[in-house]
């Protein structure tokens, strides 16, 4: 702890062996561009929590520290959109004016020293850690309306020992959109590494979700093949910027990728933004539905398949029960949907299903019984022989839901019925 201390050039960031008097510091993690990282323990919980105390230029900026204040809460609520994130729990200020945050600490590495030292990941393992990925990014870009900017491998943390994956740096994300960090007041090198980096990025224009769509690409690439998509210079990527330049074909560095995988993720990487997909959801539903033939089984149910499935079912029975209704109103028959043909989730989708196969029992309108009474029971006597039951019904009440009719035979009685009348006249 003291060699921390005497090489913190602000050491008066700290109280003693904490931070705010409530984090105890028990060792330096690293120290980058956003600043230096330790291992802490808050006070009273014992509970551990990763502390990264921003640079000195980000403090001495009022302009940032009134938004890093202002966004404070904001940040805090991002982080807990989606699992795939590192959740933040705090963004305070020490008394010396240093700004911190207080991120939940996991145990893993960057996604750039586990490729460091495996050169490329197992197809089944690359596409579990993308979809992931996918999904983190799907639900902030829907959910805040916030793009990250800098999806790299550095930036995503792979768990011991589930990989489970979290993304780090939406923070800062937010504070760039807020225009608290940005050419005048950003540190030194806070842009990244040119490599992950999109040709929009490069030519400085704005960057949209799919900058992020662009990023995640190269991060899947360097998975699968074991290279930047482009090279790792600013000449490599100055030259990616012009149109029609693309990485090599996975498949050409690589055997085992499944062509769907190669197309999508070449198509993330396209340097025209029209050419990209438009938006994450796409992305991750491609992935999913290829982990899914890679290895059935192996791919979790999407998070919204069963509300998307309830949504469907809840639109059939919006058409099929008036119709029922109308037809037991006129002829007495009462329509039914059997359980057997509706679409059923899994039993671990977490979305409550409708229910399917319950009668219909209650008609729209009401005729008069002289009016009807006579198609009420042929209808009955049709219902009855299109489901293979011969005795007559004339006269009687006891329903025939439990027996579904055939519709096709029910159709054929009415346009007879029609024609006989027509005929009559």
């Amino acid at each position: 702890m003291s060699r921390v201390a005497s090489e913190t050039k602000d050491a008066d960031v700290l109280t003693g062996q904490t931070a705010r008097g409530r984090y105890r510091l028990i060792r330096e993690l690293g120290s980058g561009q956003t600043g230096r990282v330790f291992l802490a323990e808050q006070e009273g919980s014992a509970e551990r929590v990763t502390l990264r105390i921003l640079p000195r230029e980000l403090s001495d900026n009022p302009e940032f520290v009134r938004k890093f204040h202002q966004l404070a809460s904001s940040v805090v609520a991002v982080s807990t959109l989606h699992p795939a994130l590192l959740a933040v729990h705090a963004c305070e200020q020490a008394g010396d004016g240093r700004l911190f945050v207080v991120y939940e600490h996991v145990e893993g590495r960057p996604l750039s020293d586990v490729i460091r030292e495996k050169g490329t990941l197992p197809v089944e393992q690359a596409l579990r850690v993308a979809l992931q990925l996918g999904e983190g990014l799907e639900t902030v870009h829907n959910n805040a309306g916030l793009v990250h900017g800098e999806i790299r491998p550095a930036n995503i943390i792979v768990t011991d020992p589930d990989e489970a994956v979290k993304i780090r740096g939406f923070d800062i994300a937010q504070w760039r959109k807020s225009r608290a960090i940005d050419r005048r007041t950003r540190p030194p090198g806070l842009t990244g590494a040119p490599e992950h980096r999109a040709p929009e990025q490069i030519r400085r224009e704005e960057i949209s979700e799919q900058t992020d769509i662009y990023g995640f690409g190269a991060v899947v690439y360097e998975m699968l093949s074991g290279v930047a998509p482009l090279g790792n210079s600013t000449s490599d990527r100055v030259r990616s910027t012009q149109p029609g330049v693309q990485p090599a074909p996975l498949s050409k560095l690589r055997d085992g990728i499944p062509a769907s995988v190669e197309h999508l993720v070449m198509q993330t990487l396209d340097t025209m933004l029209e050419n990209r997909p438009r938006d994450m959801s796409q992305i991750v539903n491609a992935l999913w539905m290829a982990m899914h033939r890679l290895s059935p089984g192996s791919a979790r149910p999407r998070r919204g398949t069963a509300r998307t499935i309830a949504l469907a079912l809840g639109l059939l029975a919006s058409i099929v029960a008036p119709l029922a209704w109308m037809a037991r109103a006129q002829w007495g028959v009462m329509l039914r949907v059997e359980p057997s043909a509706a679409p059923r989730a899994t039993a671990s989708l977490d979305e409550p299903m409708p229910l399917a196969g319950q009668a219909l029992e209650q008609p729209v309108g009401r005729l008069d019984d002289g009016d009807v009474a006579g198609s009420r029971d042929e209808a009955r006597d049709v219902a009855r022989r299109a489901a293979g039951r011969s005795e007559p019904s004339r006269g009687g009440t006891g329903a025939v839901a439990a027996e579904p009719p055939d519709p096709a035979a029910i159709i054929d009685w009415l346009l007879s019925r029609d024609r006989a009348s027509q005929q009559a006249r």
